[in-house]
């Protein structure tokens, strides 16, 4: 049976939505026990392998980065780009002259061997479809011990190359933690593996990451409507303009 058709699909027999305990939108969607993030300095580990990916990626398809300036040597930021691909954030992360911690959807840390990758790359799990408090709590620790926190703002990959609308609490968040903003356009990578296929197809992918954009901090219980939606639409004008399109 159907449970769920727009902006998605969703069936009773997907696995993702029979598992666990956390009811949303009149199903279940599956739970990661997100209290266990990361605990442990991986770098020494996540270098080589980062490099490996790194070279198996310039073997397989060009890549082409632009404004790599643009993110900090030190200091907290946050990172948003576009999302086109599952390899969004692998692409972005292994090239960055900075680690990123990358907010990742919980399903992909089920996985032995994905869990294993993610907790070492200093990526931390999120519940969609809900408020997730660990994830962000997590955020917020990040931010404070001076890390690079990335987002994908549209909160899933595109169904058809557009962007998606931005997520309302991922920019309450970015509000709240008032810190620069990096807008990061990917074109690309939708072709190389959209969301609905299957099978590398061997594209050029281009990152062009622009300068850091400054908000004003605003407290939560603060925040206006307004407020939200002028970042949001400023946010999304600058990626657009990075991505190279209008969509």
């Amino acid at each position: 049976d159907i449970v769920e058709f727009y902006p998605r699909i969703r069936f009773k027999s997907d696995l993702r939505l029979s598992v666990g305990s956390n009811s949303v939108n009149g199903h279940n969607e599956l739970r990661v026990p997100v209290h266990k993030w990361y605990t442990k300095d991986g770098s020494f580990i996540y270098k080589p392998i980062s490099a490996a990916i790194r070279g198996l990626i310039k073997l397989l398809f060009p890549v082409t980065i632009y404004g790599m300036e643009n993110i900090p040597l030190e200091g907290p930021a946050i990172i948003m780009p576009n999302h086109l691909s599952f390899l969004d954030s692998v692409i972005l992360g292994v090239f960055s002259r900075r680690n990123i911690w990358f907010m990742g959807k919980n399903s992909e840390f089920m996985h032995p061997f994905m869990k294993w990758f993610l907790r070492v790359a200093k990526a931390f799990p999120v519940r969609r479809y809900t408020i997730d408090v660990q994830a962000i709590r997590n955020s917020i620790r990040v931010a404070q011990e001076g890390h690079i926190l990335g987002i994908f703002p549209e909160g899933e990959r595109s169904w058809d190359g557009r962007m998606l609308p931005f997520k309302y609490g991922t920019m309450r968040l970015m509000l709240a933690l008032g810190l620069p903003v990096i807008p990061v356009g990917i074109s690309g990578s939708y072709e190389l593996l959209p969301r609905w296929g299957g099978g590398l197809k061997r594209v050029p992918i281009r990152i062009n990451i622009g300068k850091p954009m400054h908000f004003e901090q605003i407290p939560i219980p603060m925040q206006r409507h307004s407020d939200i939606e002028k970042a949001s639409n400023d946010l999304k004008s600058a990626i657009m303009q990075l991505r190279g399109t209008g969509q």
